[in-house]
Formats: structure tokens, C-alpha cells, sequence
């Protein structure tokens, strides 16, 4: 800390010319802002101190058991002394600047400020690099990217609220692989996104509900003061983005299931040499290491898809006329936003199936009509889930009025499907839309091959 100044001194008032006053500052909120922090073993962090340094971490020897029988011999074991080499291979750094006039005629003190964003973007891109690494290195991996199971999914004939996939299973699956793997209870965690809780708090309420009496979540991104399945519950932002955008991650696991070692190596202020202004620079390395790859269960979600369809059906057209005759025909459904999910509106990636299209159908145009704007930084696409999402709608901002359409070509739907909504940027609790579509019917009234071996033969 700065020494104390005697009564009347004003020489550098700010202190701001010791360097230890950043450093601290941003070791302390790295440390009680990080998730990976509560859910790794850290006790070799304080066994490193720069890049490249290497932990040598001995493996608990596997010991056998074998029958007795009275007066036989008993054969000894020897003991393996495997070890598991963590290096400090990774860093991250910032910089920045502050000019002496703007450090003398500004009432903010900006190094301490920018300095404590510094310390959160290095806990970010720490966060980041462990998590991504600890969900590759998990022994189980359950569905794939784009791929997995429907968690709060609204299905087509069932009351809008009630997910078609509790999210309390998940759970509850996680923690079956881990006692099959003989991962002790004690030190269990698991982490998901803000996806993953909000539809475990629509789900479970109650379960969700602080019933303690105690202040609410808790530092490092803990989300319940109790445990749910023996876990401790983390969230986080910091799960690699899928490459669909309706699904995200979950990942559960135990503390010894992988070492971590960080260190804050250098949190310095000089002064630049081209201009009258200090640099404060960090620089933060580090290393991590799956341990045992048993004690992490990943898994790909998909996001919540409500099923909104209107009037129409995937059972067949309203009509088809003779001799293969056929007309185009609209089909529309309108849908207030604000009574999805029991009046909570709609998420961030919410995918909406609005309307039934039945197999072999043309769908010639098809587009939106806000009706009442969504939330303003809410936009809208409009396809085919699992297709080409966006396809007559691409990133639609819902003002009011007709949506502009893509230049794409139409699509012939071959198999019943349903043309979706895709709900992306913004979580929205009020708006009206009406989605719209023509449609034609493309399919064989008579299939069988009537021309003659002449007409087949023979040129114009």
C-alpha cells in the first residue's frame, strides 16, 4: 500500500506510481470472479512462477486385491509410480494506456479502472481456454454439436409449458454416470449456461427457490446455495459456441478431475517512450491437465422449440383438383410472443414452429408481419430447423411491417416439416408476429408410366 504523506504534502497525491496497488487489485478479483477456480484442484498453483515451468503430479498407484486361502503364499505387488506432467504452456496479456493530461484532468482514476477489466478479461479468457479444454477431455461425451437431447422442449400435441425433456433429468443423468464411475460424491460440480437454468427455473421453481434464509448466489458464479443431485451448481458464459446456434453445453464433473496452476507473472506500470503517458501491462500464464477424464460428463442441449402451429396440418393439402391440376394456396398463423412459456415470452434462440407444411409441398414465398414490434434488439429468421434456418427471413430487425425477403431459391419440402422461427439476439417478453406462407401441392395424383413405346422412341 502507498505511504502514508505528511499533513500539507501534495506531491503526487494519487499514488498512482506504484505499480503493487494494480497487481493486487487484479489477482484478487481474478481469483474470486473465476468458475474454474471452485471446480479444478489448484494446489499446484503456488509451485509455478513463470511460462514453461512444469508440475510433475505422481499418480495414486492402483492397488489389487486377490483371494486368500489359509497357509497359502501371498505374492507382493510392486507399486507403479506413474506421474502426470503438467506444463505452464498457456498465456494471455493486456495493455494500455493513459495520458498525463488525461490523468490529470479526469476525476476517474482510469489505470485502477481499466486495470480491474484487465483482471476480468483475463479471468474470461482463462475461463474460456480450462472449460474448453476440460469438455474435449471428458471420458463421456452425450450428443454431438447440433446435435442432442430436446431439454424444455414444447411437443407438437402437448400443453405450452411443460417440457418435453426435464431439465432435472439431466441432472440426474450426470450424477448416475459419475456413481457408475465410482467418482466420489463429495467435491461434485456441475456448470451450464443461463440457457440451461432459466428452463430448469420454469421446470422446478421450487426446487430453484432459496428456501435457506441465506443471501442469494454465491461468488465464482454459483447459482443455488444448496446442491441438486450431490452437485454444486455453477453458471457460466463460457462454454465455446456450438456451430448451430440453438444448442449449448453442460458439463459436470469432480475437483479432481483436472489440475490447474495460474499466476499472475507480471502486472506492471512504465512509461511509454513515445509519448508523455504510463502503460500498464499484465500478463497471466498458466497451464491445465485432465486427470482423470472419468470424472467429467459433457453434453450438447438443444434450446427450447415451442410448437406454435396454426391452422393447416402435415396430413395433406385442402384440396387437390383433377388431372393433376393444382392451385397455390396461403396459409398464416399469428402468434403473441408474450403468452410463450406462461406469459414469460420468448429466449435468446427459441426456435417457434409456426406452421405444418405436408410432404411433397412447394413452398413458393413465404415471410413475416410484425405486427407489434419484439423487443428492439430482437431479430427474426425464418426456415427450416436442422435445413437452412434462414431462408426466406435473415436477421429480420421486427419493425413493424413485412419482412424483407431472401433472393433463395424455393423449396420443395419432400418429407412433413414445420417452417420455424428463429428467435436470435435478445430474450423477448412482449411482440405479435404473423408468419405467412404460399404453399402448392407437388405431389403425383397419377404416378404410372401411360406413353406408348412410340412416344418413348420416337424425336420431335
Amino acid at each position: 500500500m502507498a505511504v502514508s504523506r505528511a499533513t500539507g504534502y501534495t506531491n503526487l497525491p494519487n499514488d498512482n506510481f506504484i505499480p503493487e496497488i494494480y497487481s493486487q487489485k487484479v489477482q484478487k478479483f481474478f481469483r474470486t470472479a473465476s468458475v474454474v477456480e471452485d471446480i479444478t484442484n489448484t494446489d499446484y498453483a503456488g509451485e509455478i512462477e513463470n511460462f514453461g515451468d512444469t508440475v510433475r503430479i505422481i499418480k495414486e498407484p492402483v492397488v489389487t486385491v486377490a483371494s486368500y486361502t489359509r497357509g497359502s503364499t501371498i505374492n507382493t505387488q510392486e507399486l507403479a509410480d506413474d506421474q502426470i506432467t503438467l506444463v505452464v504452456d498457456q498465456a494471455n496479456a493486456f495493455a494500455f494506456k493513459v495520458d498525463d493530461i488525461e490523468e490529470r484532468h479526469s476525476h476517474i482514476n482510469f489505470e485502477s479502472v481499466a486495470s480491474s477489466s484487465g483482471a476480468y478479461a483475463l479471468k474470461n479468457a482463462y475461463d474460456q481456454n480450462i472449460i474448453a479444454a476440460m469438455f474435449s477431455g471428458a471420458g463421456t461425451t452425450v450428443g454431438s454439436d447440433g446435435s442432442g437431447q430436446d431439454v424444455g422442449t414444447y411437443a407438437e400435441g402437448t400443453t405450452l409449458g411443460t417440457p418435453e425433456i426435464d431439465p432435472i433429468n439431466v441432472i440426474a443423468n450426470h450424477a448416475k454416470r459419475l456413481d457408475s464411475a465410482d467418482v466420489p460424491i463429495d467435491g461434485r460440480w456441475f456448470l451450464a449456461s443461463p440457457d440451461f437454468y432459466e428452463e430448469l427455473g420454469k421446470a422446478n421453481s421450487k426446487l430453484m427457490a432459496d428456501t435457506t434464509g441465506a443471501a442469494g448466489p454465491l461468488r465464482n458464479g454459483q447459482v443455488y446455495n444448496g446442491k441438486i443431485h450431490n452437485f454444486t451448481m455453477y453458471q457460466t458464459n463460457n462454454f465455446a459456441a456450438s456451430s448451430t446456434s440453438n444448442y449449448f453445453k453442460v458439463l459436470s464433473g469432480h475437483m479432481s478431475s483436472t489440475a490447474t496452476a495460474n499466476h499472475i507473472a507480471k502486472m506492471e506500470v512504465v512509461r511509454d517512450t513515445e509519448s508523455f503517458a504510463d502503460v500498464v501491462r499484465g500478463l497471466h500464464v498458466f497451464g491445465r491437465k485432465v486427470l482423470r477424464s472419468d470424472a467429467l460428463i459433457a453434453e450438447h442441449i438443444n434450446m427450447a422449440t415451442y410448437n406454435v402451429t396454426g391452422p393447416g396440418g402435415t396430413a395433406g393439402h385442402p384440396s387437390k383438383l383433377s388431372a393433376g391440376i393444382r392451385t397455390p394456396y396461403l396459409v398464416e398463423n399469428t402468434i403473441d410472443v408474450s403468452a410463450l412459456n406462461g406469459d414469460s415470452g420468448a429466449a435468446q434462440n427459441d426456435v417457434l414452429r409456426v406452421l405444418d407444411i405436408p410432404a411433397e409441398t412447394l413452398i413458393m414465398e413465404a415471410g413475416i408481419e410484425v405486427l407489434t414490434a419484439l423487443s428492439s434488439s430482437v431479430t427474426l429468421d425464418l426456415g427450416i430447423t436442422g435445413g437452412d434456418v434462414d431462408r426466406y427471413v435473415d436477421g429480420d430487425t421486427n419493425a413493424t411491417g413485412f419482412s424483407a425477403p431472401t433472393a433463395t431459391a424455393r423449396t420443395i419440402v419432400a418429407s412433413a416439416d414445420t417452417l420455424d422461427v428463429l428467435v436470435l439476439s435478445a430474450d423477448s417478453t412482449a411482440g405479435k408476429i404473423r408468419v405467412f406462407a404460399v404453399l402448392c401441392d407437388v405431389s403425383g395424383v397419377d404416378e404410372t408410366d401411360r406413353n406408348t413405346d412410340t412416344q418413348h422412341d420416337t424425336a420431335v
